[in-house]
């Protein structure tokens, strides 16, 4: 899993670094999407669809996606109290967007969006090492 994430964060970095040598070789700002704006969705799509598929291998090889395992009752528990935070954070991220006009609406939203996963994530591992502490 690792060894992906340093693939997609390499793939992105290269996109940057592409789009700001075209933009410095060109010499001017053309109006027109970017490289980066043209390439993005595509690896978001990409990463996606890698990501699901990760996910559901993993899931057949630990058996976890069954009803009755223990990893997918904590998986339930992290995902309901992740729900508050997600709540708070998305209408504390609006409020900033609406009022704060230092920094894009969409930055705010996309950093509420990522605090979320990273609590829900936290919050999962945290449980599953409790579970695992206690048998």
């Amino acid at each position: 899993m690792k060894k992906q994430l340093i693939l997609i964060v390499g793939i992105w970095a290269l996109i940057g670094v592409a789009d700001v040598i075209a933009t410095d070789v060109s010499g001017e700002n053309e109006p027109g999407p970017s490289i980066f704006a043209v390439v993005a969705p595509l690896i978001v799509v990409a990463g996606g669809l890698g990501a699901y598929a990760i996910k559901r291998r993993r899931e057949a090889h630990t058996r976890s996606s069954e009803h009755d395992s223990v990893e997918r009752s904590l998986a339930e528990r992290a995902r309901s109290a992740t729900m508050i935070d997600g709540l708070i954070l998305g209408l504390a991220a609006g409020a900033i967007a609406l009022f704060a006009h230092g920094l894009p609406a969409a930055l705010w939203i996309f950093v509420a969006v990522a605090c979320t996963v990273i609590d829900f994530w936290v919050r999962y591992a945290v449980l599953l090492r409790q579970a695992r502490s206690e048998s």
